[in-house]
């Protein structure tokens, strides 16, 4: 039986596609069917003898994509060759300053495997685990906030659904294995909490390389936070054009233990730091290169087998497959630097959740987030566009001046984001549209190089645009 990572994988030059083929049935698309065309028409899942068309005469039975493997992304295509991350080589993968190095880092790092160990291990336990029980996502989860519909089945079978069609392409998994602690003083993590399979135990007790690893980062992150710091063990698989949309968690180790995974990693500065930043899967997709204005916003980078990638905490970031099937594993830090009660009821956009924690009293109404650039609670309300919840605030005695990271005010973060409601409550509020950042950016000029030119015009003469009802 076929196993999570033993998807057989091409390589790019060895996956071709069959045909074209003579279309011999009404209706016909055209006078003769490529598989780029019935790709296009998105009948990879359909059988041969379903298609108008004079199929190979073994293949009437056969799913489309079993001859169409390139244009029904079942080998991958190449992924972008442009990284900006800071990267370290494979020697530091098993040096013991490793965890400090990436605790103290603001920005993510990637460690380069070559030949390493630990990935031919992880990738060998994945295979012996094929008894382990998961959930694949089969819709939805195209943005973060979308709602998903998953089915169980066993880890062996994943990737023979995908390739016989009884999952759609683009199911995926992302599945929490259980909480994880370090034990006898870092020298090993474990897999704890209610409901925890036996098989999830069984394969990081066969990883000891990265299971010590794991221990270590977490040992490092109780130091800094004096507190016990534990996290999540999560396993993600998924074939070509699938990922994770744009969220934010804490601190978090990636082992990749077969495929391509192209991350971008939003930088925490004005023009992206406050905004939701939603981009759904088929957009990142469909870009060979990032949009005009991206580059200076996003860290982006491949990673690639046995690579390891760190992304320090509360920073929002999203991922792109870019093989037949990409699996691996994920420790996530939750809550290391949480935000403030006030903090979340600015950012939920909820005027009665910002009342109510007002009047329990216990957050300043001006607090800082210090895993959030220093943000005040009208940041979080005035970049994401919840004028109800930033009018709560003002009235409250917040200070539309205050400044975050790099200098930028509320009205900098709404003006990024194209806010213009936002906007102009804060300039009735008495907001500075003439103030600058540490960058030398008024807000005219963020929602200027952000594309938002009707707000960017409008803060140009800011006294009677703010007049207006």
């Amino acid at each position: 039986m076929l196993a999570l990572a033993c998807l057989p994988a091409a390589s790019l030059a060895d996956c071709v596609d069959e045909g074209p083929w003579p279309c011999a049935q009404p209706p016909c698309a055209a006078a003769e069917l490529s598989c780029a065309l019935l790709a296009e028409q998105r009948l990879c899942a359909t059988r041969w003898a379903a298609v108008p068309s004079l199929p190979p005469a073994p293949h009437a039975h056969t799913l489309l994509r079993a001859l169409c493997p390139r244009a029904c992304g079942q080998c991958g295509v190449s992924p972008p060759p442009e990284c900006n991350m800071r990267q370290l080589d494979s020697s530091h993968a098993t040096s013991p300053a490793l965890p400090r190095v990436l605790r103290a880092s603001s920005e993510p790092i990637i460690v380069r495997a070559a030949a390493s160990a630990w990935r031919l291990n992880l990738s060998q336990a994945l295979a012996a685990r094929g008894a382990l029980p998961l959930r694949a996502v089969i819709s939805g989860g195209r943005h973060r906030a979308d709602p998903t519909a998953d089915t169980p089945l066993l880890a062996a079978d994943f990737a023979p659904a995908l390739r016989n069609g009884s999952l759609p392409a683009d199911a995926y998994i992302f599945h929490e294995l259980g909480g994880i602690a370090a034990a006898d003083e870092g020298a090993r993590a474990v897999l704890g909490g209610r409901a925890v399979e036996e098989e999830a135990r069984a394969l990081l007790r066969e990883l000891p390389p990265l299971s010590a690893l794991l221990a270590r980062v977490l040992v490092e992150q109780q130091r800094a936070a004096e507190r016990q710091v534990d996290g999540r063990l999560l396993l993600s698989a998924g074939g070509w054009a699938n990922g994770r949309p744009f969220h934010v968690h804490g601190p978090a180790l990636f082992a990749l233990a077969s495929g391509a995974k192209h991350w971008l990693v939003r930088r925490p500065n004005a023009s992206f730091g406050w905004q939701t930043y939603e981009v759904d899967r088929e957009e990142l997709a469909a870009n060979e290169r990032l949009p005009d204005g991206w580059e200076d916003q996003l860290w982006q980078c491949t990673q690639r087998e046995g690579d390891l990638l760190w992304v320090p905490d509360q920073l929002a970031h999203a991922t792109l497959n870019y093989a037949g099937l990409t699996t691996g594993l994920t420790m996530v830090i939750d809550e290391v630097a949480p935000l403030s009660p006030l903090h979340l009821a600015a950012r939920s956009g909820s005027a009665a959740a910002v009342r109510t924690a007002l009047r329990r009293g216990t957050d300043h109404v001006d607090a800082r987030a210090r895993s959030n650039g220093d943000a005040t609670p009208l940041h979080f309300a005035a970049g994401l566009g919840h004028c109800e919840a930033a009018a709560e605030l003002l009235a409250a005695g917040a200070s539309p001046h205050a400044r975050a990271k790099d200098g930028v005010t509320a009205l900098h973060v709404a003006a990024a984001g194209g806010h213009e409601d936002a906007v102009r409550l804060l300039l009735q509020h008495g907001a500075n549209a003439a103030e600058r950042n540490d960058n030398g950016h008024t807000p005219a000029d963020l929602a200027e190089l952000l594309g938002h030119k009707t707000v960017a015009d409008a803060l140009k003469d800011a006294p009677a645009w703010a007049a207006q009802q």
